[in-house]
């Protein structure tokens, strides 16, 4: 099941209930829906294996050799996450890194960029953290940008990544340690433009199969 509701809101509970409810009960209620959130988050159980350039499909490399000519660094990986398979080539372009996923069918799913926790928006980041500290503790691992399409081309949308433009559909997507009924454990959450929650997995992987960047 996916988590595709955004943080609950104090301030968004039903008008009816503020006469009838002391904010204390509220409080509970705001963390009751968040626990129940968080039993229903899907896994990501990801495994990612390196391809040499020559086993990469020509239509992929093509593209972004047009477009990143000046790329370094660059790693081609197959990944398969549950049923879902795709493509991606991780590469440094102006001092950052990047990542682009393709479909199993060469179709662009997204583009993603790290970004540091500073740099974010001031209205997002504000949201975020408000997230984040509703856990018992927590800790940022990995912050990236993320653009996909909003009716754009494959080309505009990788072009928009390297601009830093907001042609594109953006998200937030964050790799983090949650510590959760005394227990840490690691979670990816996607946030909307925004910075509104809207799917959090917990992360099962094998280190051997995984390759950060």
């Amino acid at each position: 099941m996916l988590i595709n509701a955004r943080q609950t809101d104090l301030n968004e509970l039903p008008n009816y209930l503020a006469p009838q409810m002391g904010r204390k009960n509220l409080i509970i209620i705001f963390f009751c829906l968040n626990g129940f959130l968080l039993e229903a988050q899907e896994l990501k159980q990801e495994r990612e294996v390196y391809l040499d350039r020559s086993e990469m499909p020509g239509a992929i490399l093509e593209l972004l050799d047009s477009l990143v000519p000046n790329a370094t660094k660059l790693k081609y990986l197959q990944e398969t996450d549950g049923a879902h398979e795709s493509y991606e080539v991780k590469f440094d372009f102006k001092h950052r890194k990047y990542s682009v996923e393709f479909s199993k069918e060469l179709v662009l799913e997204d583009v993603e960029v790290d970004i540091h926790h500073r740099l974010l928006p001031h209205e997002v980041k504000s949201r975020i953290d408000s997230t984040l500290t509703s856990f018992q503790g927590h800790k940022i691992n990995k912050i990236q940008k993320q653009f996909s399409s909003n009716g754009q081309s494959d080309e505009e949308i990788i072009e928009a990544s390297l601009n830093d433009a907001t042609i594109s559909k953006v998200c937030y997507e964050l790799e983090v340690s949650l510590k959760i009924d005394n227990h840490w454990e690691d979670a990816e959450m996607l946030f909307d433009a925004n910075g509104y929650l809207i799917k959090q997995r917990k992360i099962i992987k094998r280190e051997s199969d995984f390759i950060d960047y």
